[in-house]
Formats: structure tokens, C-alpha cells, sequence
């Protein structure tokens, strides 16, 4: 199947769909007109209130409205990251048009909640398995040069839910490699001359290509972190010795440096491994192994003989040819870990 930018977007917004794990939907807020307009109000249960839903409009101009809602989060999310999603207008365009509000939760300011994009907010652990009152204080707006526009706000959504960090991660990262194809455009090669011809980067030729970039860039930070930290536990008294008995940089390098950086060389290698044999999230998410099999890593083969990954796939689900190559794949992980290990014995022993 040929992959396009287009086609990677698409999986991406599918992906967003599965951050927001066991979400409950807030449907019903009290809200109330703030007549008097305080600075630094705080919440109050006097006063006429009125129910609104999702979906129900207010309207106004330089006023202030209350608007509260009571829940409990489950007890079942403790360890989780809990968050609040709540989205109560579109963006006034640099007009000064759109609301800003403030929240306080449990009765103490908690967060700016404003109308230039859905806000989401964390919860605090300590909040988890008991109840929770939101009350949100919002002004309406005053709409700039148009001074006579009678500004309107809108609950488009509030619910509650915890956040899937593995799929946040692999959704932000699948962004970022979205994002640098696109910066990557085929008139920035041709216009310094770095290549003759365009590039589809998600195409037959250059798939993997983009694929291993991707990988490199994803764990070379990592990677360095690790590097910087060993460096700077070789004693200096080692490179100064070296120095009086006359050994060059490369000697220094070789006989110092590199025999000291064993450990930490030990365990970088033993992630590159672990990532390079696990890592097939972000090429489902990318490729699907694809196109005509040319990112197919071994591990998302095997997953997709299990869980084909859309209908348009060219892989068919066969539980028992996946089982065997599912032993096969152990196989050779074992067998890669038989080496690593013979290897690091042998490097201890250096």
C-alpha cells in the first residue's frame, strides 16, 4: 500500500482517540449570572442557579457567570495521571472576543481555563476515590474594536478521565515525525540542491529510511545522557598520568576512555537491543509495515498474524502461524541474549 502524509495524519487522530482511557462525561453544570463582578471572588452557593448541558449556549458582555459541577473520581485510578477536559468556547481571534475563566477546585484556584483550545487539566492524586467540586468563574469577554457585540459562550465538552502515557508518548512522538516530514518538503532538497528528484519519504524508497531516522532520533538523547554521565565519572588523575608518560589523544581514547565506559557501554548496547527488537509502535503507526512490506519489522509481523491493524491491510490474522512464529522470534531473542551476555562476561573480564 503506498503511504502518504495525509494517510499518516489519519492514523494519528485515530491514535488520539486512545489517550483518554475510562473517560466519564460531565453532561450537567448549575450556573449563575455574578451580578456584582468582584475581583477576587470566590465561589459561593447563594444565588439563583439554573441547569445547562453539553451542547447549551449563554450569552453577554463583560459579565461574569459561575458555573459548578460535582463528581467523584474512582478509587480504580489510583496511580494514574487523572485529567480534566473541558472546552467552553472558540477563540476570539486576537479581538479580545473570547472568554477567560479561572477554576478553583474544592473551593481554591486551581487553573486559568481560557477559549483558545481545549484546556486539560491534571487532577491531584491525592483527589483520587473521593469527591470533587469544580466550579469555573468565567467572563464573558468584552470584543475588542466590536464594541457592540454581545459575546457567546458554549459548553462543548467537560469529562474526566486518566491519561494512557504510553499512547500520549507514541501519539506526541508520531507528531513530531509527521511535523519534520513535512518541514522536510521536497522544494527545500530540490532548492539547495540535496537531491535531483523529489522524495516521498513515506514511499517504497525511503520508508525505512525515515523509519531508522525516526528510531535515532528518538534514543539518541538518551544515549548521550548516559555517555555524559560516565565521562564525567573517569577520574582526571588517569588523563593526567597518561599525559606524563607521553600517551597522544587516541591512546587516551582507546586505553582510558573506552575501557572506563565499560559499564555504562554494557548497558547502552543492552536497550539498543531491547528498543530495536520492541520498537514497532511507532512504525504501525506510520507504515503499518508498509509500503509492500518494506518496513516490516519482525515484531510487528508477528503482532499483525494476532491483531491485523486495519481492514486494508495484506496481512490476514492466523493465530497458529503466529504462535510459530511467535517461538521462532523467542528464539532468536534468546539467542541474542546468549551473545550480549557471553560478551559482556568478556568485557567485565577486560
Amino acid at each position: 500500500m503506498f503511504w502518504t502524509v495525509e494517510k499518516l495524519q489519519a492514523r494519528i487522530n485515530e491514535l488520539d482517540l486512545f489517550r483518554y482511557r475510562d473517560e466519564m462525561g460531565i453532561d450537567t453544570f448549575r450556573i449563575k449570572l455574578d451580578a456584582k463582578g468582584a475581583i477576587g471572588a470566590y465561589p459561593s452557593e447563594d444565588g439563583e442557579w439554573s441547569n445547562i448541558r453539553i451542547g447549551d449556549r449563554w450569552q453577554g458582555r463583560d459579565v461574569y457567570y459561575w458555573l459548578a459541577a460535582d463528581f467523584v473520581i474512582p478509587s480504580e485510578w489510583k496511580g494514574r495521571k487523572v485529567l480534566g477536559r473541558f472546552k467552553l468556547g472558540q477563540t476570539g481571534d486576537g479581538t479580545n472576543s473570547g472568554f477567560e475563566s479561572l477554576l478553583f477546585l474544592n473551593g481554591a484556584p486551581y487553573q486559568g481555563v481560557d477559549s483558545n483550545h481545549e484546556e486539560e487539566v491534571f487532577l491531584p492524586e491525592e483527589l483520587i476515590g473521593s469527591s470533587v467540586q469544580l466550579r469555573f468563574r468565567l467572563w464573558s469577554g468584552l470584543g475588542g474594536y466590536q464594541s457592540s457585540r454581545v459575546m457567546e459562550s458554549r459548553l462543548d465538552l467537560a469529562s474526566v478521565c486518566w491519561l494512557d502515557e504510553a499512547c500520549d508518548d507514541l501519539y506526541y512522538t508520531a507528531k513530531a515525525v509527521l511535523e519534520t516530514v513535512r518541514i522536510l518538503e521536497e522544494q527545500f532538497l530540490l532548492k539547495y540542491g540535496l537531491t535531483s528528484k523529489a522524495i516521498d519519504w513515506l514511499g517504497p524508497e525511503y520508508a525505512m529510511l525515515t523509519v531508522i531516522i525516526m528510531a535515532v532520533w528518538g534514543a539518541i538523547g538518551n544515549y548521550m545522557l548516559l555517555f555524559i554521565a560516565g565521562l564525567q565519572g573517569i577520574p582526571d588523575d588517569l588523563y593526567e598520568c597518561a599525559s606524563i608518560d607521553g600517551a597522544n589523544v587516541i591512546q587516551k581514547f582507546w586505553y582510558i576512555t573506552i575501557p572506563m565506559l565499560g559499564p555504562v557501554l554494557q548497558m547502552i548496547v543492552m536497550l539498543a537491543i531491547i528498543n530495536s527488537l520492541k520498537g514497532y509502535e511507532s512504525i504501525m503507526v506510520m507504515t503499518e509495515g508498509g509500503p509492500f512490506g518494506k518496513t516490516d519489522v519482525m515484531y510487528l509481523y508477528v503482532y499483525k498474524l494476532f491483531f491485523p491493524v486495519s481492514a486494508a491491510s495484506p496481512t490476514v490474522q492466523q493465530i497458529g502461524y503466529g504462535s510459530a512464529a511467535g517461538f521462532v522470534t523467542a528464539l532468536i531473542v534468546g539467542l541474542i541474549t546468549i551473545v550480549y551476555f557471553a560478551m559482556s562476561k568478556r568485557l567485565n573480564q577486560d
